[in-house]
């Protein structure tokens, strides 16, 4: 019952299946061909001129970015509302939820939803991956070794105003890739690959208790 329940939640609500099989791509086309442009300009402008401070010349796509992701969320709600009647992701997993429970008559029996519950809590605890690094470690380790780099660079190679506002600059662009390197491998290796079926049964029980509540 429970691993026929995470292959529906496996199988059906990807976003590939419920939003970008149905997304009008055109809408942002615009968004990411200025992002991807202003990108390739900057490479080919440090490249010709020998100088990487045109790199900066690509931070001209954030301000693209409000813009496109209320573009996106706009259609976001569009599919939701005209391709599948629902008005949030909560709301179209609880009518398929309904649905399996009705095709295998728990529909109105209390007891078992309460004991399906546990045993989805269960399989969660068994299959569930501690993410290796936490942190606090990773912290501990980075923050010594980037101090020594930063004062080494400020007392042996900083020696113009142009040069200390170019470091500054690419220091806060190294902090960005690193955060965005953390918060990827966090959020789409070890939660979404590692961990998958762990936060899929966690969702599973949390619409079990949900849908029970409304009733």
């Amino acid at each position: 019952m429970v691993n026929k329940l995470l292959a529906i939640y496996k199988k059906e609500f990807t976003l590939r299946n419920i939003i970008f099989r149905y997304f009008n791509w055109r809408t942002v086309t615009f968004h990411y061909i200025f992002i991807f442009g202003s990108i390739i300009l900057a490479c080919t402008l440090a490249i010709v001129f020998r100088n990487l401070g045109y790199i900066l010349v690509s931070f001209a796509s954030i301000i693209v970015f409000p813009n496109l992701l209320k573009k996106m969320e706009l259609e976001r709600d569009r599919i939701l509302k005209d391709i599948h009647n629902c008005s949030d992701f909560t709301s179209l997993r609880l009518r398929r939820l309904k649905k399996f429970l009705k095709d295998e008559s728990l529909d109105h029996a209390i007891n078992k939803i309460e004991l399906l519950i546990s045993l989805v809590d269960k399989q969660a605890e068994e299959t569930r991956v501690p993410f290796l690094v936490g942190r606090g470690a990773v912290a501990a380790f980075l923050i010594p070794i980037w101090i020594q780099c930063i004062s080494w660079i400020l007392n042996k190679k900083i020696e113009t105003v142009e040069s200390f506002t170019f470091f500054i600059v690419l220091l806060i662009g190294i902090l960005i890739v690193i955060i965005g390197l953390l918060s990827f491998w966090k959020m789409i290796v070890h939660d979404e690959i590692v961990n998958g079926d762990y936060n899929r049964l966690k969702l599973i029980s949390n619409d079990l208790r949900e849908m029970q509540f409304k009733n």
